[in-house]
């Protein structure tokens, strides 16, 4: 359960993401390390990929690709404080498509919906 309730007023208005892995031996055929998740704290909808990293790119994508083209633009996301979510280029994406990014400090209790 988060430290702090976070409450959603519609679907897919907020976002929890997260990395998973290293997977170990990686999926044969697409060489695919991690899986990256995305979960609406509404409904917990649920949106998983696996990938060849956990990159800043990578996570960029697939909000992209996995939420904004499919859901519209959320009004904020939370993640962990993984170097892929707390960078620059994270940092401009959320601006320039005006989405809140908060930061949980511990995934296990800050950000539940996305484990």
């Amino acid at each position: 359960m988060p430290l702090h309730p976070v409450r959603a007023l519609r679907a897919f208005e907020k976002w929890a993401v997260y990395f998973v892995g290293p997977i170990n031996p990686p999926v044969r055929h697409s060489k695919a390390r991690y899986i990256i998740t995305a979960t609406d704290y509404l409904i917990r909808w649920a949106e998983a990929e696996p990938v060849r990293d956990c990159s800043t790119l990578t996570a960029a994508r697939l909000i992209f690709k996995n939420i904004i083209s499919r859901f519209g633009c959320p009004l904020s996301l939370t993640s962990d404080q993984g170097t892929h979510f707390v960078s620059q280029t994270i940092a401009a994406f959320t601006k320039e498509f005006l989405i809140q990014h908060h930061k949980s400090g511990s995934i296990t209790q800050g950000n539940s919906h996305a484990a």
